[in-house]
């Protein structure tokens, strides 16, 4: 495991230090998605892991990551302008270069984790390991969302409530929308 800096990222991509393996896909992050990854960056989330393989070369192969990686490039070396943005709506629409140099070195130094797996993974392994992290989960829908995202003593409230039942009488809700919920957030 390493960890490397944006501002190395970047530049490690528009050197070409990066390979891109024919089982990657394209380029096709939206400008959305793309937002969203760089104001995530931008405000220190926790980035998920990049893999890479150590080629015999020396060059590293990404396994997975080349959608942020290009993203990171393409927005602190290139012209990528943000779109709107939900958390930091005070600078949807700027380009890196728009940002205080401040913020700048700031987005520079923010690290961003990688595991570099050995010389001796064969196509087949790295590919397995592509395929299983891009198609192992499933896309939270928007009220396990809310649910992670306001986790603690209100939702917990919300969740009690919901389950008396005046409410369950006042807004019935169809038996297959009804989600199971944890014991800790029960208060049981």
């Amino acid at each position: 495991m390493t960890e490397y800096s944006v501002e190395l990222l970047a530049n490690k991509v528009r050197k070409g230090d990066f390979s891109v393996p024919p089982y990657q896909r394209e380029f096709t992050w939206e400008n959305e998605r793309r937002s969203r990854f760089i104001e995530s960056v931008i405000m220190g989330l926790p980035i998920p892991f990049l893999f890479f393989w150590e080629m015999r070369d020396g060059l590293l192969e990404i396994v997975d990551g080349s959608q942020r990686l290009r993203t990171i490039e393409d927005f602190v070396l290139g012209d990528f302008r943000l779109s709107e943005l939900g958390s930091l709506p005070s600078i949807s629409g700027f380009r890196f270069t728009d940002l205080p140099e401040s913020r700048q070195r700031k987005i520079m130094n923010r690290s961003i984790r990688g595991i570099i797996l050995n010389e001796h993974a064969d196509e087949q392994a790295r590919f397995d390991m592509f395929e299983r992290i891009n198609t192992g989960s499933k896309t939270a829908n928007m009220a396990e969302v809310r649910r992670g995202a306001l986790a603690g003593q209100f939702m917990s409230l919300v969740i009690e409530l919901a389950q008396l039942p005046v409410f369950v009488e006042l807004a019935p809700v169809p038996k297959k929308q009804i989600v199971s919920i944890p014991r800790q957030s029960r208060g049981l």
